[in-house]
């Protein structure tokens, strides 16, 4: 590139040429384009790789945790629950559903338990009544209701008005000739 000027100067006239090549000219701009290039892609590299080592920081033990949840919903008994020594949200997460999961199995337990029990008190031929602190009838099993069908005259003849079908919430007290020296035992 080359740029030609006529100049005056001490009552004269000079002709002057200035000349620099393209690359010369050009060449801080290429510097600054090369280095923005390099700078962005090692920027980009580094980004990428925070986002990996995030990205897995949290997905895979999320992930771990998901599959443990699936198996709590699925009912499997006692389970370990992974990363709950993480010192973050996410064993923070994990803890707490370690202990939902441990109330869940003691919960499950105890519908176990109390279906068997149940059955073992609906099934029994001795007659059976769970009453309320008040002495309220909460539940009576078949063979008490039996009992009270079979000698319905009798009570009805002792003044005491039951139906075997309307014992749960009427009171135990009816069947008692003193409710006071009952409720002190």
């Amino acid at each position: 590139l080359f740029q030609s000027a006529q100049i005056a100067a001490l009552d004269r006239v000079f002709d002057l040429t200035i000349g620099q090549s393209e690359a010369e000219l050009t060449a801080p701009v290429t510097a600054m384009r090369q280095a923005l290039i390099r700078d962005g892609l090692i920027e980009l590299v580094f980004a990428a790789a925070v986002a990996l080592v995030f990205a897995l920081s949290i997905t895979r033990p999320l992930g771990r945790i998901l599959t443990t949840l699936q198996r709590v919903r699925q009912g499997a008994g006692a389970l370990a629950v992974p990363d709950t020594k993480r010192h973050d949200e996410i064993g923070k997460i994990a803890r707490a559903l370690k202990g939902f999961a441990k109330v869940l199995a003691e919960n499950r337990q105890l519908a176990e338990e109390s279906a068997f029990k149940n059955a073992a008190f609906e099934g029994s031929s001795a007659p059976l009544v769970l009453v309320d602190r008040d002495m309220r009838i909460a539940y009576a099993n078949p063979a008490f209701q039996r009992l009270v069908e079979d000698n319905l005259v009798a009570l009805q003849a002792m003044s005491i008005d039951v139906r075997p079908d309307g014992l749960v919430g009427r009171s135990m007290d009816l069947f008692q000739p003193d409710p006071e020296q009952v409720r002190g035992i």
